[in-house]
């Protein structure tokens, strides 16, 4: 019994001097909170993507981008650590990857109780150094998120405008290519560049309306001379007038009204035989044959206009009958033309779509964002030893 107590006392005085004696490791701790990569202002097109999809090993592989070479390196440069650990290499530096090693092995990464808080965890023997560890593997790894989400837009950035680079070089050649047929073919394109289609229906339309007009001048016009020339000379002096006006006509008819009627109110007095009486039927003659010849005349004029508005209407009906065999060509013809137009239209729209696109991230790139990670908690100066744990 005596040699069991004895064998147990030493033991444990051992240990404790043991303890005491071995070199002291601190443990500083920082805490981040980390999300997917999203904006928190909507892009030009005004609608905002819906959230993503659940990750189950998104935090895991988090875990693993915080170990990777990538942000320990940047934690090794910003901290000095292959100057800062020459006390555990016998005063020699280390070299950058014999650092990062160590680094690794340093530190230990934990999921705070099934939430999206990572805590970083940074051991040495030297308490500043635990601390400056803990706080540069926060900060590098927020800053390598921030700087691969960027990386990314911009990567995207120089594909749209390399694909748009070569929708213009095409864009070029097919212009080169419309203008070309279009002179060629000899289609008259007015209507601009969003028109598929020939001018000749616009021209056939018109004439028609024109062949129109004329038919029914002409028909008003035949109508109306057939009308005249059946009613005698007597009947035509009271009718034409307002059938078909005319001036010198309506000048003769009165002046045959007034002397008509100086006539009857002469011959009252004066008698039939009378030479004044003579001379007004003289006069009244006079009159009533220039108003027979100009009757004559008016008619005549109204028939050259029938024969010229009957030729009017023979020339449209050409002209129509011509527009429309030129119409039913020129589609044949300007086929291939509208095809080629209708294609560069449309790759044009593509090509402003990725314009629009890249204006659109690059202006989505300069809007403020707030970051996936944030640091929540700062890594403290340790003001105790983790190991050796002395409970004393």
């Amino acid at each position: 019994l005596v040699t069991i107590l004895l064998v147990f006392l030493l033991t444990a005085v051992t240990t404790t001097v043991v303890t005491f004696f071995m070199p002291k490791t601190y443990m500083s701790l920082s805490r981040i909170s980390i999300e997917k990569d999203t904006s928190d202002i909507a892009p030009l097109l005004g609608m905002q993507s819906g959230p993503a999809a659940f990750d189950p090993y998104f935090i895991q592989t988090e875990f693993e981008k915080i170990q990777s070479q990538k942000v320990l390196d940047k934690v090794v440069a910003k901290c000095n650590l292959t100057e800062e650990w020459k006390r555990i290499n016998g005063g020699e530096s280390l070299d950058s990857i014999a650092a990062r090693k160590r680094l690794k092995k340093a530190i230990d990464i934990r999921q705070f109780r099934n939430t999206s808080i990572i805590e970083l965890r940074a051991y040495d023997r030297e308490r500043a150094t635990a601390q400056k560890i803990a706080q540069a593997l926060a900060e590098e790894y927020q800053a390598h998120r921030t700087d691969a989400q960027k990386k990314r837009v911009e990567m995207g950035i120089d594909a749209l405008t390399g694909k748009m680079d070569k929708y213009n070089e095409n864009i070029a050649v097919m212009q080169a290519n419309v203008d070309k047929l279009r002179v060629d073919l000899g289609i008259s394109d007015a209507a601009g560049e969003e028109s598929y289609s020939i001018i000749e229906p616009e021209i056939v339309r018109r004439y028609e309306s024109g062949l129109i007009d004329a038919r029914g001048v002409h028909t008003s016009m035949s109508t109306l001379l057939d009308g005249l020339k059946l009613q005698s000379l007597e009947e035509l002096r009271d009718s034409i007038s307002t059938a078909y006006p005319d001036g010198q006509l309506d000048v003769l008819i009165r002046e045959l009204h007034t002397g008509q009627q100086t006539l009857a109110n002469h011959s009252i007095d004066l008698g039939e035989q009378h030479p004044r009486i003579k001379g007004l039927e003289k006069v009244v003659a006079t009159l009533e044959q220039q108003i027979d010849n100009r009757i004559q005349g008016v008619l005549a004029g109204l028939e050259l206009k029938v024969r010229s508005a009957f030729a009017q209407v023979e020339q449209l009906q050409r002209d129509v009958t011509d527009a429309k065999k030129r119409e039913s060509d020129m589609r044949e013809t300007g086929r291939e033309y509208f095809d080629a137009k209708r294609e560069l239209s449309n790759t044009t729209r593509i090509r402003d779509t990725i314009l629009f696109r890249i204006m659109q991230e690059q202006v989505d790139l300069a809007l403020p964002k707030d970051s996936t990670v944030e640091i929540t908690d700062e890594a403290d100066m340790p003001l105790t030893a983790i190991r050796p744990n002395i409970p004393l």
